[in-house]
């Protein structure tokens, strides 16, 4: 779902307003109080919407949780754990197989004679509702638990707020909600939900767009302008990202559901490991809990090659395109630098954060420069002396019109006093809570007609 585009927004009320009227309706002429009229209201507007965005997704989606649903039902009751496994794998090669064909392989038959792919697009939410879909299969064998019915495991899947681009819910925490869900709007609910659509509005429209003008080709050659470009990205991933996920908590929290939070204040990190802790949660716990720990962990002598899969993992998760395993190589080595280093060298907190901001800025460049023989010159422009010269310096300072500098320094200022708001309650289990305080809230989207970018971009990670 297009959270920034009227057109859901009009389609959501819409299908609100259908769903809680037909529940009153139904409600009296079943004579019933359970919530299953609830969970089928639910499931039915979570397709409507998906499939008004996209139906070939929407499509992929009921038929790999059909498939799911009965093979994690097979596997559980198997008579043997030989047999249990077995089935287990034929689910996760079905969701892995199928992901693997619209990332991977779809793209590379694009060098046919028409130059096109079977499927133009990545069905959207694919690499976030597969995933979802694995851990489910994963926890149900694990605890030899027969899988929810089929509403609330189907809801689960295809819950509209996060089926497009995550957060990646576990069982064990959704579906005791969806037990409980009922399809109405109390006033608790929307006073906790609102201000985070509101906070992810601003985040998106004010700080994200608005950065994103500012992102333009830039010379390899040139350091400043490199690592300017690099910053601008990073804070516009993190905005863009980050507003998604607020938005869809807050939708979700409208109905008394409370999702998981995906971002934590990553930038204020003052390690690697914690900035993974802090940036795409539910990815990488995924990693860590079905993928890392499998593997051993750090309990084992080789644990930097548990490291190293995990990571490189991550990196074509994100996509087919080489310089994502190379930003999956590096974070590794970084992981596994800091690791050895770190009982040897206790850096103060201030400049253990420049560190981590600084490593952390250099491979957004290798995220986002897919050129391969680009991103090296880059990366060798960032080591090379020279290229720090007072004649490069003069440069970077005439690359943008006069007109721009003013705002650019007005958007990374705004963008500073955001982080400082972290700051505040970076330790809680929620650092947003100064940007959340409804006086905060008031004022932000008071301030959303004053500074949002003329033009909206779809969300980044629609793309991932």
């Amino acid at each position: 779902m297009n959270y920034t585009s009227l057109s859901f927004w009009l389609l959501f009320f819409a299908v609100a307003g259908v769903c809680l009227a037909a529940r009153v309706v139904l409600r009296r002429v079943l004579h019933t109080e359970s919530n299953t009229v609830d969970l089928v209201l639910l499931a039915l507007a979570s397709l409507a919407m998906f499939a008004c965005f996209s139906p070939l997704s929407c499509c992929i989606l009921i038929v790999e949780a059909g498939l799911t649903l009965l093979l994690t039902r097979a596997a559980v009751q198997a008579e043997t754990r030989s047999r249990s496994r077995a089935v287990l794998a034929a689910n996760l090669f079905i969701l892995l197989a199928t992901l693997a064909f619209f990332k991977y392989i779809n793209p590379a038959l694009t060098a046919g004679a028409a130059g096109t792919p079977l499927a133009p697009w990545l069905p959207p939410g694919i690499s976030f509702y597969t995933l979802a879909m694995a851990a489910f299969a994963i926890d149900s064998v694990r605890e030899k638990e027969r899988p929810p019915r089929l509403l609330l495991s189907g809801n689960m899947f295809a819950f509209f707020p996060l089926v497009l681009s995550g957060p990646i819910e576990r069982k064990g925490h959704l579906i005791p909600q969806l037990r409980r869900f009922a399809f109405t709007l109390r006033l608790p609910d929307a006073a906790a939900g609102l201000p985070w659509i509101v906070l992810g509005f601003f985040f998106k429209f004010v700080l994200a767009d608005n950065i994103g003008q500012f992102i333009h080709t830039q010379p390899a050659d040139n350091a400043y302008l490199v690592w300017l470009a690099s910053l601008l990205f990073g804070l516009k991933l993190y905005f863009d990202f980050a507003g998604y996920s607020f938005i869809a908590l807050g939708v979700a929290r409208l109905f008394g559901v409370e999702l998981q939070l995906n971002f934590l204040a990553p930038f204020l990190s003052i390690s690697i490991r914690e900035f993974w802790r802090r940036w795409h949660v539910t990815l990488l716990t995924w990693l860590r809990d079905y993928v890392y720990i499998p593997m051993g962990g750090n309990r084992t002598g080789i644990w930097f090659v548990n490291v190293l899969v995990v990571w490189l993992l991550s990196g074509a998760w994100h996509g087919s395109s080489l310089n994502y395993l190379c930003w999956g190589l590096l974070h590794a080595c970084y992981i596994g630098l800091e690791r050895l280093l770190s009982p040897i060298f206790k850096l103060p907190r201030f400049l253990a954060w420049v560190v981590t901001f600084t490593a952390v800025t250099f491979s957004w460049v290798v995220f986002y420069e897919r050129d391969i023989e680009t991103l090296l010159h880059k990366a060798r422009t960032l080591v090379r002396p020279s290229a720090y010269s007072g004649r490069m310096l003069a440069e970077t300072l005439g690359h943008y019109p006069i007109g721009d500098i003013l705002p650019l320094a007005g958007i990374l200022a705004l963008s500073l006093c955001i982080l400082w708001c972290e700051l505040v309650h970076k330790h809680d289990a929620n650092p947003y809570a100064v940007l959340l305080d409804v006086r905060v809230a008031i004022f932000l989207a008071a301030c959303l007609p004053l500074l949002s970018a003329g033009v909206s971009t779809p969300f980044v990670y629609f793309a991932f």
